[in-house]
Parts: C-alpha cells; structure tokens; sequence
C-alpha cells in the first residue's frame, strides 16, 4: 500500500524552529496587548491617539498575515477558473517565506496545470525539505502523478502510482485526479466503475461530478449525464470541461438555451494542462 514516509529534516530546523516559536510568542503578546491599548487610550480621551494606534495596529496585521491574504486570494480566483490570476497571488503569498504548506503545494499545482515545469519542481522540491511537507502528502503525491502524466507522458505508471493509495490518504481531489487519468485511458468500463465509485465516496464533489457526467456522455447516456449536471450547476462549476460537459449533456436531451449558456460560459475560464476541453472546441459547438 502506498503509506507515508518520514521526512529528512535538515540541521537548521531546530534552529528555525526556535526562532519561529519566539516569533510566535511575541506576536501572540503583541496581538492580544495593542487592542487593549487602543481600548483604554480612546476610553481615557486619547480619541485620535487610539484611532492612530489602531491603524497602525490593523496595517501591521495586515503585513503580518499577508501570506494568509494572498493565498486567500490565490485560491478563490483557482475555483473561478482564473488560473493566471491564481498563480500570482500563490505566489505572493510563497514570497513572504511563511505560506504553510497546502499553500505552497497549491501554488506548485497551478504552476503544474500551467504547464511551468521547471519552477513547480523548485516549489515541489524546497517543500520536501520543510518539517511540515507529512501534512500534504496525497497532495505531493497527487502533483508527482500529473508531472508524470503530462510532463514524462506516462499515463500507465502515473496511474499505477496512484492506484494502490491506502485509503487514508484518498480525498475528493485523488479521486478527481485519478478518475480523469483513467477517462484518458480509453477503458470506459474501468472509468465509469471508478467514478462511479467516487461519486460513492463524495456525492458533491464538483470534480467527480465532472468526470462521471463525460463518462456518461462518451456512453450516450444523456439523460443521466443530464441529472449528474443539474446537481454540478448547483455547485457553480467554474472550469471550461464542467461547463462544456454540462452543455453537451443538455443540447443531447433538448435543453439547447441551457445548452448555448452554459458554452458562452466555458470561454471565460482558461485552459488548463489537463483539460480535456480546448476553447476552439467550445467556439465550434457555438
């Protein structure tokens, strides 16, 4: 089965680790202390005084978690299907030296669906150094089996690698990764089984609705490929193959309104490396 494995730690960690509590500490001391400053300042008739403090207060806050901010921002913009814009703001918030590392691993993903190589192995690389890299380990493995897939063109062994994954370490996003995989594969029957399985495992998931609604639809089974897309539409997809599936499920059973929404849709969302969807596709079936 496919387990985790302990990590190296350099010799510098103790050290970083030390400074990082102290850090910690004082801006524990200095987050609770300022608001209570503020408070009785203005209280005692220091109006403007207080004011002052208090922004000064919220502007270092803000400096302070700008990571958080950034990667808040990083993520939103990746569920609306604004790729470009995503990758920017993961990688301000990777610039600050303190993004925890699902940000850094969701940074080194987008870089991954944009096709940037390179860099997202630096990401990936300096990310298994940190004592923190355990916590991210389905999705360390889960960007390894797309490079493999799509970089080292590797489907089988990209497959295998996620194949045999404990069932700890499954999660809605392994399920949507490795149901696409096998979608490519040609083998329907094993496809639709899977996602039919991880439909099981996570009824709402956006991904898994994805693939099953294609899987049904390279199986004309439009009606049903229909029902899987009018519970994905509730969840506000926001990717170019969810609209376009969801449009061709609905122009096969005569919704063609729907139909013709929901492709002018699909163009607003970028291409990605493992859309099976391009936007010439999309114009064509307008």
């Amino acid at each position: 089965m496919y387990q985790k494995q302990e990590g190296k730690n350099s010799g510098h960690n103790g050290l970083d680790e030390w400074f990082s509590m102290k850090d910690n500490f004082y801006s524990k001391i200095l987050n609770w202390v300022l608001p209570i400053f503020v408070v009785f300042t203005i209280l005692t008739g220091g109006v403007i005084e207080g004011l002052v403090i208090l922004i000064a207060y919220l502007v270092y806050r803000f400096y302070s978690e700008r990571d958080k901010y950034f990667s808040f921002f990083g993520k939103n913009n990746y569920l609306k299907g604004n790729l470009s814009k995503a990758v920017r703001y993961y990688e301000k918030a990777y610039k600050t030296k303190k993004a925890e590392a699902k940000v850094v691993v969701s940074y080194a993903y987008a870089l991954i669906l944009q096709g940037d190589f390179n860099k997202s192995d630096e990401i990936l690389a300096e990310l298994r150094g940190r004592e923190d890299a355990q916590s991210v380990f389905t999705q360390l493995a889960l960007c390894d089996a797309v490079l493999m897939w799509k970089r080292d063109k590797k489907l089988t062994n990209a497959i295998s690698s996620l194949e045999h994954f404990d069932d700890t370490l499954r999660t809605s996003s392994y399920y949507g990764i490795l149901g696409k995989m096998l979608l490519e594969t040609g083998n329907i029957k094993k496809a639709r089984d899977f996602n039919e399985d991880a439909y099981r495992y996570n009824s709402k998931s956006p991904d898994i609705l994805e693939n099953l609604i294609r899987v049904y639809c390279i199986e004309e089974e439009y009606e049903r490929a229909a029902k899987a897309a009018e519970v994905l539409l509730k969840k506000k997809p926001r990717s170019l193959d969810a609209c376009y599936y969801c449009a061709v499920a609905f122009e096969k059973t005569g919704k063609v309104d729907k139909a013709r929404s929901l492709y002018k849709k699909a163009l607003k969302f970028d291409e990605m490396l493992i859309s099976t969807v391009s936007h010439d596709m999309v114009n064509q079936k307008k």
